[in-house]
């Protein structure tokens, strides 16, 4: 069953999450890479929270509408190969060619052969014991590749993918989602704490955990694909490795 997508009085466009989504991304990196105001530096990084269980979300939904799952999963390949040396530029890694952490996109081309997979089992297999079997085993099997090729957001991030899938192929989409977020989010992506002082108590949580409030925008999403042109898609593929090159010359300009 196919989730079916409620309008909202305040709604936003595939166009509009995919614009959050980078702009977000950019607020994390230049708190990673330019020295600011330590308070600017932390707001910037809890905006960057949001951008990747936003772009998770696009990753299925453009999956479920996508012409050619080939030429999509090319595209990635070939934009994660791109960004390799600039994302461990930026990341401040020993190395521009680092074999311990890979970037996100290679997470969504392991996420989107996951659940390319969860669709074959499911055409293949119609007794639903198989069904779930071979799910469970492919998941589990995705969960393990993405921590094994140490991209970023590791197995976990894998795991948001298909649960923005699960989300669109069943009922109570939206309870699958907030459930998936809290578990990848809350629990299983632990980074830096962030504490906030709370009359004499002090209540301390995992920054990632702060992505959970990306479903706010993405509660919010209509549906419909907003503006859109060959222009603009070809900017969003080019805009993450670009970005990461124009900070890394402002890095080297300013310091």
């Amino acid at each position: 069953m196919t989730q079916t997508t409620r309008r909202f009085p305040l709604s936003l466009t595939s166009f509009d999450l995919r614009l959050l989504a980078m702009l977000t991304m950019l607020a994390d990196h230049v708190a990673k890479t330019l020295v600011l105001d330590s308070n600017l530096t932390a707001a910037l990084g809890y905006l960057g929270r949001l951008a990747f269980p936003i772009f998770a979300f696009q990753i299925v939904e453009g999956y479920f509408h996508t012409h050619s799952f080939k030429q999509y999963c090319k595209r990635l390949l070939v934009f994660a190969l791109l960004s390799e040396i600039p994302y461990n530029l930026i990341m401040g890694l020993s190395s521009p060619i680092n074999p311990f952490h890979q970037n996100v996109l290679w997470t969504f081309l392991i996420g989107l052969l996951v659940i390319r997979g969860l669709d074959r089992i499911r055409e293949r297999f119609p007794q639903p014991l198989l069904q779930v079997l071979g799910s469970l085993a492919l998941v589990f099997v995705g969960y393990g590749i993405g921590n094994l090729a140490m991209v970023d957001y590791s197995g976990p991030g894998v795991l948001l993918v298909v649960t923005f899938y699960l989300a669109k192929r069943f009922a109570h989409g939206r309870l699958i989602q907030l459930a998936g977020m809290v578990l990848v989010n809350g629990f299983l992506l632990q980074n830096f704490l962030v504490s906030i002082p709370l009359g004499s108590q002090t209540i301390s949580f995992s920054l990632q955990a702060l992505g959970i409030l990306s479903l706010i925008p993405i509660w919010l999403y209509n549906g419909q694909r907003g503006y859109s042109s060959k222009a603009w898609s070809r900017f969003c593929y080019w805009f993450y490795p670009v970005h990461m090159l124009v900070l890394i010359a402002l890095c080297a300009i300013l310091y």
